[in-house]
């Protein structure tokens, strides 16, 4: 539950953004010194505008990595991958993640795809400069659509298993998608090394039969998973991003360290933005 003192923070983060100031950075890994230090800053302006305003959430560290993988045929060099927990939402009561979430992707995803672009102007689910807590999206009239559903559960990377298992709805629903032209595209912070092994689980478990749908793996060292969403997007108008947790919509969530600082990007959830069962299990 939000508590009383809400509309004050939320009435200055309003003012920090009406005067420009970037609420939230989120810059590339060898730039994490930066981050910590202008996000401390921020945070230190932000209380002496607010005394009685008080953190919803715990602070929430800056990413770990893992071993790197070697690279193989199937395309790719190491890469040192992303670790983080899921973020509470910012009203501080859990989110319900429906199956019948599924239909408002689909709802949503068919007409914003499938609307002819010429004469008109389409936005992408990708925010247009995500060191601002601002929903605007870019603009992506150019493109074919795509939807990007990202892959690795909340907290921790996929792994699909001896045995995996998808729900049916889903596939059926990205199908429906397919044959209305719009590209199925799935993110993983995953090495591309594991390229294989992610598109057999896919194939076996129905949710790209044909093997045909791009997968956006981590490529080199200092790959990110921001960045490989950033790269679908200047192929696809990526017109909506599907993932249990928000980070899988923009790593800003993972450097936030007061969650009610996104209150703003909220509106977007379900506009573009869709919260959704883990799709492998």
């Amino acid at each position: 539950m939000i508590r009383p003192f809400a509309p004050i923070v939320a009435t200055v983060m309003a003012s920090c953004a009406l005067s420009g100031c970037v609420a939230a950075v989120v810059p590339a890994m060898a730039g994490g010194a930066l981050l910590r230090q202008r996000m401390a800053n921020a945070e230190e302006r932000k209380d002496a505008q607010a005394t009685p305003a008080a953190s919803t959430g715990d602070a929430i560290r800056a990413p770990s990595t893992v071993d790197t993988a070697p690279a193989t045929e199937e395309g790719g060099e190491s890469i040192a991958a992303i670790i983080e927990g899921p973020l509470p939402p910012p009203s501080g009561a859990p989110t319900s993640i429906r199956p019948e979430a599924y239909a408002d992707l689909y709802a949503f995803a068919n007409k914003a795809g499938t609307t002819p672009p010429v004469g008109t102007v389409r936005h992408s689910a990708i925010l247009a400069d995500s060191g601002m807590l601002d929903a605007t999206t870019a603009e992506c009239s150019i493109h074919p659509a795509a939807v990007l559903i990202d892959l690795d559960p909340a907290g921790t990377l996929l792994d699909s298993g001896t045995d995996p298992h998808a729900d049916p709805a889903l596939a059926d629903r990205l199908a429906a998608l397919r044959s209305e032209d719009i590209t199925i595209g799935w993110i993983s912070g995953n090495t591309a090394d594991r390229a294989g092994e992610i598109r057999r689980a896919l194939v076996s478990t129905g949710l790209d039969p044909d093997g045909h749908d791009p997968l956006i793996l981590l490529r080199y060292p200092d790959d990110r998973k921001q960045t490989r969403r950033a790269d679908f997007a200047k192929e696809y108008c990526v017109v909506a991003i599907a993932g249990d947790e928000r980070a899988d919509f923009d790593e800003l969530y993972k450097y936030l360290k007061d969650p009610s600082a996104a209150l703003s990007l909220e509106p977007l959830l379900g506009k573009g933005w869709f919260l959704i069962p883990q799709p492998l299990t």
